[in-house]
């Protein structure tokens, strides 16, 4: 009796805890659901709304105050899942503690736990979005005529994104974490090699790419502005910088690009300077609502880089680590020794695969590897190398043989040598430019130490010298937008220019305000000329008016803003049926 009540309870215990496993996977199941939905949400939400500061940013400056907040926004949507992953974390570890003391408890615990964790994180989500929306609606009140087609449009097209944007940051950050791992093999195996900046950046600066105006329409071409500044001393030799614009997504290249000839290097460094894009008839071939453009302007450069390595008789070496001390306590030398380069697009570094100081015997010579790393440093690339040019001291030298990097020599300032590496050799640096340098390349040489570099001295430093020319690109890319809403007239009389909600007169073009509170409340207007200060002139007017709608009435037809009322007293008005402003009680009713 007793075993059959214990299998009873023992049954009933099991069905309890299938059936709070059952519960808890339910919830378990409606909340990651619940949570990946309110994260989408939020990450499509925080995506539009970054759309629409990017356009704002084009339209208004009276914006420049708020524009972070959207992206903030956003960027705590976007994240707002990965804290419900976090949620669930502890949750799921707690369970299997508490399972083996009892599942029926690990279960309840989850229900009671789990559950209002989704529902703050679903609450936090909305508030989010909420509050980005909140932002937006304000945003939409600075916007320029026209632009509520391009959001809409736009806005739709970002949402519709998602998706492959999704895809695209997740393969951004397996390359990021690749090629992170990939520099950290160069660097363990001595194919890169770093330098530390000195000196204040030097270079060509993009300061402001933007276009002409807010917004284009019909018959205009598309200008957009690019202003650019050196910082340097750049000599007067007849190097120029050059520009090159780009409608993205359609591949268009500017039809003309002022000045042609680029400008001067060394005029930069005296004061700024820019460069102008157009494109022809660019509002007829576009056929979309906004634009992606970019600005290239290349120019060519040098950055020079030193690195001091110690030379020390390898006798002596051996003697003060007998005594248990270092050259560095001993005589004040470095142990690791950094190479330096002027500030500017790329960095330079130079080093060795052997300790400093680097042993030398008396009576023989060193052979050692000296490697070089050319790494890009600004938001562009180093399109070609140009020139390379490596400084020695004397007593060191360069090996040329087989399988080595060629090179010519020279004799230098001081019986210093120089080494300019063949130009055979850079081509592959960038496969003669087709492959330009978006990170680093590194190239690995030979050098030869002397055994008489010591002289009478126990040690000696030396200094390693390189000048790196080179071209580099730098660019900055923007948004044009154009009016559509100006660019359907279909349904208008042939000739018949419309304004608003005018009809212009023969003689007579369609002007938009492009002032403000100076044209009044003429938002259009029918002018002979549209002066260009406050009105600019909109080819082929707007779109015409719809119809006004009409009413049939009896035997008559009751226009915009008239009624047909029916008589409801035969008495006095027969039962016939009149249009009217008004159906005036107690004669007469709405028909």
């Amino acid at each position: 009796m007793a075993d059959d009540s214990r299998r009873a309870a023992e049954a009933m215990a099991r069905a309890a805890r299938d059936v709070g496993r059952m519960a808890g996977g339910a919830a378990f199941s409606a909340g990651r659901a619940t949570g990946q939905a309110a994260g989408s949400a939020g990450r499509g939400a925080g995506r539009l709304v970054v759309a629409v500061q990017n356009h704002l940013q084009t339209s208004r400056g009276e914006l420049g105050a708020i524009q972070g907040i959207p992206v903030i926004g956003g960027l705590l949507a976007g994240i707002m899942y990965p804290f419900y992953l976090l949620f669930r974390i502890p949750l799921r570890t707690l369970e299997k503690a508490l399972g083996i003391a009892g599942n029926a408890i690990g279960v309840s615990l989850r229900v009671v736990l789990e559950v209002p964790m989704r529902i703050i994180a679903i609450i936090l989500s909305l508030l989010v979005v909420g509050y980005m929306f909140y932002w937006m609606a304000i945003g939409l009140s600075f916007l320029v005529p026209g632009s509520y087609v391009w959001l809409a449009q736009h806005g739709i097209s970002a949402i519709k994104d998602i998706p492959n944007a999704l895809t695209k940051g997740v393969n951004e950050k397996i390359k990021g974490i690749s090629q992170a791992w990939d520099m950290q093999i160069k660097r363990a195996t001595g194919q890169y090699w770093q330098g530390e900046e000195e000196g204040e950046e030097v270079g060509v600066f993009l300061d402001r790419v933007m276009p002409a105006q807010a917004l284009f329409y019909p018959g205009e071409d598309i200008v957009v502005y690019a202003d650019i500044h050196g910082r340097g001393d750049f000599g007067e030799d007849n190097e120029v910088v050059k520009a090159d614009c780009l409608i993205i997504d359609e591949d268009w290249p500017a039809d003309v690009v002022q000045p042609p000839q680029g400008i001067p290097l060394w005029t930069l460094s005296n004061s700024p300077d820019g460069f102008e894009c157009v494109w022809r008839d660019g509002y007829d071939v576009i056929d979309e609502p906004s634009k992606q453009f970019q600005v290239t302007v290349k120019f060519p450069f040098t950055t020079d880089g030193r690195l001091t390595l110690t030379f020390m008789d390898e006798e002596a070496i051996r003697q003060l680590r007998r005594e248990e001390k270092l050259p560095s306590e001993v005589y004040g030398i470095p142990e690791r020794p950094v190479s330096t380069f002027k500030s500017g697009p790329i960095s330079i570094g130079l080093g060795t695969v052997r300790s400093n100081p680097i042993g030398v015997q008396r009576n023989a010579e060193l052979l050692t590897r000296l490697g070089l790393t050319l790494e890009n440093r600004w938001q562009g690339e180093i399109v070609n190398v140009t020139s390379v040019t490596i400084t020695l001291d004397p007593g060191l030298s360069m090996v040329q043989g087989d399988n080595t990097i060629l090179f010519t020599s020279a004799p230098a300032a001081n019986g210093r040598t120089a080494y300019t590496i063949g130009r055979t050799e850079l081509r592959r640096l960038t496969d003669s430019g087709r492959k330009p340098i978006t990170t680093f390349q590194s190239l690995n040489l030979r050098m030869r130490v002397k055994s008489t570099i010591l002289g009478n001295g126990v040690f000696t430093p030396k200094e390693i010298g390189v000048n790196v020319v080179y071209d580099y690109a730098l660019w900055q890319k923007g948004t044009i937008l154009l009016d559509y809403q100006f660019d359907s007239l279909e349904g208008t009389v042939p000739g018949t220019v419309y304004c608003g909600s005018s009809q212009c007169a023969a003689g007579q073009r369609c002007c938009l305000c492009i002032a403000g509170s100076e044209c009044g409340s003429l938002d259009y207007v029918c002018l002979a000329a549209c002066d260009g200060v406050r009105y600019r002139d909109i080819p082929g007017g707007t779109p015409a008016p719809p119809p006004a709608p009409t009413i049939g009435c009896g035997a008559t037809t009751c226009t915009s803003g008239m009624t047909c009322c029916r008589c409801i007293v035969p008495s006095s008005c027969a039962s016939e049926r009149r249009c009217m402003s008004q159906c005036t009680l107690p004669n007469w009713g709405v028909a």
